[in-house]
């Protein structure tokens, strides 16, 4: 009865079981399940027809891949015969490890294909494959609605979704509280603290050495110590001769700081950040006139036409959001000087060299999704695909492919060139010595009407 079950289970499934154990009743105990040679010989076929599948030999059997022209992705080339690019480039691969011949048609529709109505076929690449037109698409997003049309290979690398904007960089106005960390900071003033402290003790210990008009309070001394700190000149050198190492500490703290702040100052006075307009959908609609560019048929255009969150619905009916088909079109808007633009595009955006800008990424990552291929339904030999593209994974040719085309290489040419300093950069210094000197004449008043009341109540 056993092995009745098992014949009618692999009969109408391909999968096989890896392990288990069943009751023998000769033993009286639970034994392993294949250690029995009625389920072992079911066994061992059904893993033999499997692995022929996944060693298949093509024998250069003809696979027919569609697809359009996508720089760094799928190049055509070779009077369009081959294909370059980081799938162009596993493809190709792949087609000389398992000896099948890719037969291309270039396509200059850019779709990919979507289900208008649920009793409709797919358009695009899509419905080509769902008629079985063709065999392959060669790079796709998987998206789950897809699985409708095709069957996804194993997966070439995971991929996701920025906001790319044309930067307007500016100066650091605080680039003098930037030069150290937060703990750096913390040191020095506990170091200040500690030495001004020690100083203090030293002078009450030594109050006979100090003449009374140069130090009459613990504030005076924070005074003439920070003034040391900042290489103004130790004051009360002259009078501590018995604690000359307390003021070479302080000249010698003074001396690295100066020296680490010396080393440092062009570079951040001359830093130029970008503070983002915006970080995501919500504060794009909120706090920014931004209007979003995305492809039409991409992953993004599926997920605002079908308003997954509400925050698509919005943009929509704010019309925050246009779709082209030319790429390139979307990068000089972005790149245009009448409106503000952001792309919404892969992060593996690659800037054209012609580009008339730079465009950097900005804010959360969105759309995140695998990129795949798509197989024709029904697919004999699927499997084997799916064991070529992860050998490839094993061997680190994927990863090596992704190196080699998706790094951001060809940037527009921007020439270089050096702007004088600017108030901007450096009103904070004129900012604290304003507010020093003001604060010196607020200091010179108060004193000299406390000193005229002294006088007019003797």
């Amino acid at each position: 009865m056993n092995v009745l079950i098992i014949v009618i289970f692999y009969g109408f499934n391909s999968c096989f079981g890896s392990n288990g154990f069943i009751w023998d009743k000769e033993q009286k105990n639970f034994v392993p399940i294949f250690s029995i040679n009625q389920f072992k010989l079911f066994h061992d076929k059904i893993l033999n027809k499997s692995r022929q599948n996944e060693v298949h030999n093509f024998g250069g059997q003809e696979l027919h891949f569609t697809y359009f022209e996508d720089p760094d992705y799928f190049e055509f080339y070779d009077n369009d015969t081959k294909a370059t690019g980081i799938s162009g480039d596993v493809w190709t691969i792949l087609s000389r490890y398992l000896n099948f011949t890719m037969v291309l048609k270039k396509t200059y529709d850019r779709e990919l294909g979507t289900k208008l109505r649920p009793d409709e076929n797919f358009t695009g690449l899509l419905g080509m494959l769902e008629r079985k037109e063709y065999t392959i698409i060669p790079k796709m997003e998987a998206y789950l609605a897809r699985l409708e049309a095709v069957d996804f290979s194993f997966t070439f690398y995971k991929d996701h979704y920025r906001f790319f904007i044309k930067p307007s960089y500016q100066f650091n106005t605080f680039w003098m509280l930037d030069l150290f960390s937060w703990k750096i900071w913390c040191l020095i003033v506990i170091f200040y603290l500690l030495l001004s402290i020690i100083g203090i003790l030293s002078h009450k210990l030594n109050a006979q050495n100090y003449p009374h008009n140069v130090i009459r309070s613990s504030i005076d001394y924070l005074f003439y110590s920070f003034g040391a700190l900042c290489n103004q000149g130790d004051v009360l050198y002259l009078f501590q001769k018995n604690f000359q190492i307390l003021s070479f500490s302080m000249s010698m703290f003074s001396w690295f700081l100066i020296t680490s702040f010396s080393s440092q100052l062009i570079i951040y006075m001359t830093r130029t950040i970008l503070i983002p307009p915006f970080d995501d959908f919500e504060t794009l609609m909120d706090e920014s006139d931004y209007t979003i560019l995305a492809e039409k048929h991409s992953i993004v255009h599926l997920g605002f036409t079908k308003n997954y969150r509400p925050i698509y619905t919005r943009i929509n009916k704010a019309g925050r959001i246009k779709f082209y088909s030319n790429f390139k079109h979307m990068w000089n808007l972005a790149c245009s000087e009448n409106k503000q633009y952001t792309v919404l595009q892969s992060q593996y955006l690659k800037l054209d060299e012609n580009l008339s800008c730079k465009l950097d990424p900005v804010g959360k990552e969105y759309f995140k999704t695998w990129i795949v291929g798509g197989i024709v339904k029904n697919f004999a030999y699927k499997r084997s695909i799916n064991i070529g593209i992860l050998r490839l994974h094993e061997y680190g040719i994927i990863k090596r492919l992704k190196t080699r085309w998706l790094e951001l290489k060809h940037l527009p040419n921007t020439a270089s060139y050096y702007s004088p300093i600017t108030l901007d950069q450096v009103s904070l210094l004129f900012s604290m010595y304003l507010f020093g000197f003001l604060t010196t004449i607020l200091v010179i008043i108060i004193e000299k009407i406390i000193y005229f009341r002294n006088i007019k109540s003797k």
